[in-house]
């Protein structure tokens, strides 16, 4: 009996300090939150691109042949007037070989013109002579001095056959030349889409075997960057940039926004029935002074500064909410249109039926935390109404309804999704403690 007692005793102890050791669970739910201060805000939009030389040329056959030898690989550089390809010279080194016998017949042609010439005028000076003296009619003068004018015709189209012959030779010569491509300019080569063996053509235009290859200017690169459809709108020429390249992890170059194309580029199709994705704009970003080791088909991200607002309130894209009317349906959908402006390009809320007015399209909110008495490192959540201007990749500008000083919920996502106004939050824990 007096065990028994005992065990009752223990066991009444035992559940008397579990009482008192369990206290309730914390009902607030842990957020990340961040202080909004007011700082220069710089709205940017983000592109991938390649490197490119501002200037390129296709360097084309001007003669037939074949090609024998390539001296260059992509990437090498050249100089101007460098030696960089040889063409078959089977072809044109006949032809100069026949200019030049032809040449040299003119040109006996012409010696023996100018003899004939010189014999006609003095048979014409003898006959004026022997007219003279009575000896011969003045008929025979006549023929002689026709026969002297004849003659000096004849010099002239020997002159002029040697002129069209020479000028043939040196066409041909510089046939024979164009054999031997060397380079226009100095730079790098960017591309030999031929190769030793093929046939290359003679031709203005960009015809198949034309272009034996394709040198950059080395003056000066820029990138080239495709910009979505929702980040377009705010870029401008003239607007500075920032650039970083794979190949030179952490460095930037700086750079200016030259051209930006008006038409833009879009893939109709997708795919498995999935709408098309947005149009993007070819845009083209000068490098200033760009170090000797950026090279041409490198990797770059293009940062372009496109506004700047001066002592601003801004604050993660995320923290940024829309509200609906109560009741009012709305059909969710997703675009592939995606630009620096983050997540919020992602997903677009369509009214399809329900409230209409001024409000009809929703409204953005940020959830600020008011710390209440008794409630140390937390407080309840007020939605508080929004008006947003320029984004960046990562936050965005709030130009009326916060101020400095308020305390705003940033996270986690979940709390995002779920918080409404009148919730009760502790900011003191990371958002990923027990509840």
């Amino acid at each position: 009996m007096k065990r028994l007692l005992v065990i009752v005793a223990v066991l009444a102890a035992a559940a008397a300090i579990v009482f008192v050791s369990v206290e309730p669970a914390d009902p607030r739910a842990p957020v990340e939150t961040r202080i909004v201060e007011v700082r220069n805000f710089v709205a940017t939009v983000q592109a991938s691109g390649v490197v490119r030389p501002e200037e390129s040329v296709d360097l084309s056959a001007e003669v037939i042949g074949r090609l024998l030898a390539v001296r260059v690989i992509p990437g090498d550089p050249v100089e101007r007037g460098q030696v960089v390809a040889l063409i078959d010279d089977a072809t044109q080194r006949p032809i100069v070989e026949e200019q030049r016998a032809l040449l040299r017949a003119a040109e006996s042609d012409l010696a023996d013109a100018r003899l004939a010439a010189e014999d006609a005028a003095r048979e014409r000076d003898r006959a004026r002579e022997l007219h003279a003296e009575g000896v011969v009619s003045a008929r025979r003068v006549e023929e002689a001095d026709l026969a002297a004018r004849r003659a000096v015709h004849g010099v002239t189209r020997a002159e002029q056959s040697v002129e069209r012959t020479r000028s043939a030779l040196r066409r041909a010569e510089e046939d024979l030349g164009k054999t031997v491509v060397r380079s226009p300019i100095s730079g790098t080569v960017l591309s030999v889409p031929m190769e030793v063996g093929e046939l290359v053509v003679a031709s203005s235009s960009n015809l198949p075997g034309s272009t034996i290859m394709t040198l950059g200017a080395a003056s000066s690169l820029l990138v080239e960057a495709d910009i979505p459809e929702v980040d377009v709108v705010g870029v401008e020429v003239g607007q500075p940039a920032r650039v970083t390249l794979a190949a030179l992890p952490g460095g930037e170059l700086a750079g200016e926004v030259i051209e930006i194309q008006r038409l833009g580029q879009r893939e109709e199709n997708s795919g498995f029935g999935a709408p098309a994705g947005g149009a993007e704009f070819f845009a083209r970003v000068l490098l200033e002074a760009p170090p000797p080791t950026v090279r041409p088909s490198m990797s770059a991200e293009v940062h372009i500064r496109t506004d700047e607002r001066e002592e601003a309130v801004a604050v993660p894209i995320a923290a940024v909410l829309r509200r609906y009317p109560e009741g009012m349906e709305r059909q969710r959908t997703f675009s592939l249109a995606v630009g620096s402006g983050g997540a919020r390009s992602d997903v677009s809320e369509q009214r399809a039926a329900g409230a209409t007015g001024e409000d009809a399209n929703g409204w953005e909110v940020v959830l600020v935390v008011e710390e209440e008495e008794g409630e140390p490192g937390g407080g309840r959540v007020v939605e508080r109404r929004v008006a947003t201007g320029l984004t960046d990749l990562l936050e965005i500008e709030v130009v009326s309804g916060l101020a400095a000083g308020d305390r705003i919920v940033v996270g986690p996502a979940a709390a995002l999704r779920t918080l409404i106004g009148g919730d009760l939050v502790r900011f003191d824990l990371p958002a990923d403690a027990p509840g």
